[in-house]
């Protein structure tokens, strides 16, 4: 089949070349709420006890005013869109003793109702149209940060220590992944339950029931993706029994062209280590790699997307392509700039003299104080008006963002006085900026990387402290969470 010698050929090359296969770095979440429920065959249905010390130490906090402190966070909690108050619970939960059983699964019921209403219900992993080589842009994420019902409804799993039939409840009930448009900035990606799945299961049985019942009712070819990936995780004997259904599945997930494009690199990577672990059993070697080319063939003569067909990505699955009649030419359209790139690219560059002129890299002298004083106040400036400009376009809080990630760093190096007190009010302005809060995950995540980098501040700890008594609910309550010294990774 002339088909299958070219994908032979492709995957050939990946594996000279050492291609990186996909993997979501938040998976790892994912695999450590699996594999820290690992248990034999005959474990039992209940709980795991839980340990009677405190998960983390809470700073500045009483052991004898902890629950209440913890009671009225939690209480506060009710103000902040649903998957912020989940997160929100789950690290008030760990931050109990473990003899505190009544109000811990308090805390853990009211997170999964929460999750379940989270704003995202899987990660996201960058589609093409969003991250590629033609419109790199630093405040393009290639995967997002986390507050997912997913991601949630896993760490609630591994701090109520699930085991047996109540882990596989929570496993069967994580979401599935939607169709992605061409257009979509992000895919659903089911990795991290795949990853839960093949970590947390028994070998055996237990592993094969949980495996079946993921696999065989997907659809997308993200789940194809993610539950290629797993069988090059498991133990290999199991691999055998868990094949079938995903060839079964190889031959279902069609029409997400946007979905195949992401991942098919990956799953070529992947392809040969999974038929490797099939080294003893021919046949199934064969109907893998038979539906894996149906599956390739068929994507690749369907319509595709305009992200799929331009660089890089373009030229290597071009491989695939070669000869292949009606194979569409690679689109070198260059997509038109957007309307505040220049802004943020002026931001950035501000920032960056900003950062030459306190910090010295090679051994010389910085630049005097006065050269040093008008690149900030001219970082500054420019700040103020791209906060003052944001508007309800700005749909990726494209100038919020740059403020924020420009003035941050700064921040841990600027000397006391009146502009770094600027500096710290633009921060702010920045963070609960309306763009940037109508994204939860997305503020969730630039809010924990300023919180967690305040540490580095020389005057981080006052400034935390003053982020607590914000009018601004989510920002206060976050800064409080910092201060006890719950906002690690």
């Amino acid at each position: 089949m002339r088909y299958s010698f070219m994908a032979a050929g492709l995957l050939s090359g990946l594996i000279i070349t050492g291609l990186i296969v996909f993997h979501h770095p938040s998976a790892a979440v994912a695999a450590e709420a699996g594999a820290a429920s690992k248990q034999s065959p005959q474990a039992t249905q209940t709980p795991t006890a839980r340990d009677a010390s405190p998960a983390r130490p809470v700073a500045g906090i009483a052991a004898d005013r902890l629950g209440a402190w913890t009671d009225e966070l939690a209480a506060r909690a009710r103000q902040l869109p649903p998957g912020l108050e989940a997160d929100v619970l789950l690290r008030l939960a760990a931050a109990l003793p473990g003899g505190d059983t009544v109000r811990i699964d308090r805390l853990l019921d009211r997170a999964g109702i929460a999750a379940a209403h989270a704003q995202r219900r899987l990660p996201g992993l960058a589609t093409l149209a969003y991250v590629n080589d033609e419109t790199a842009d630093p405040l393009h994420r290639p995967f997002t940060a986390g507050l997912d019902t997913t991601h949630l409804m896993l760490r609630n799993a591994h701090q109520r220590g699930l085991q047996g039939a109540a882990l596989a409840d929570a496993w069967r009930a994580l979401p599935r992944p939607e169709a992605t448009t061409c257009t979509a900035h992000y895919a659903d990606d089911p990795q991290p339950a795949f990853e839960a799945i093949t970590a947390g299961a028994p070998p055996g049985e237990p592993l094969q029931q949980a495996w079946d019942a993921r696999v065989a009712t997907a659809r997308r070819e993200t789940e194809a993706a993610a539950a290629l990936h797993a069988l090059t995780k498991v133990p290999e004997a199991t691999v055998p029994r868990m094949v079938p259904a995903l060839v079964a599945l190889l031959d279902r997930a069609r029409g997400d062209d946007a979905a195949f494009a992401l991942t098919s690199l990956s799953m070529a990577g992947d392809l040969p280590l999974v038929v490797a672990r099939l080294d003893a059993t021919a046949e199934l070697q064969k109907r893998l790699n038979d539906a894996y080319i149906r599956y390739v063939t068929d994507h690749l003569a369907a319509t595709r997307c305009e992200s799929s067909t331009k660089g890089e990505h373009w030229l290597l699955e071009q491989r695939f392509m070669a000869g292949v009649e009606g194979t569409p030419d690679a689109d070198t359209t260059v997509p038109a700039p957007d309307a505040h790139d220049h802004d943020a690219s002026e931001l950035r560059k501000a920032g960056f003299a900003v950062r030459q002129a306190l910090v010295s890299t090679d051994g010389t002298p910085p630049v005097s104080a006065a050269a040093t004083e008008a690149a900030v106040v001219a970082l500054l400036d420019r700040s103020e008006t791209a906060l003052a400009q944001a508007d309800d376009h700005d749909a990726e809080a494209r100038m919020p963002r740059t403020v924020l990630h420009e003035l941050a760093p700064v921040l841990e190096s600027m000397p006391a006085g009146a502009l770094r007190d600027r500096a710290f009010g633009l921060v702010r302005k920045a963070i609960v900026s309306r763009a940037i809060e109508q994204d939860d995950d997305l503020w969730w995540g630039d809010t924990l990387g300023l919180l967690r980098g305040m540490g580095a501040w020389p005057d981080g700890a006052q400034r935390l402290a003053s982020l607590a008594r914000d009018p601004d609910p989510r920002l206060s309550l976050y800064a409080q969470l910092g201060a006890a010294g719950l906002l690690a990774e």
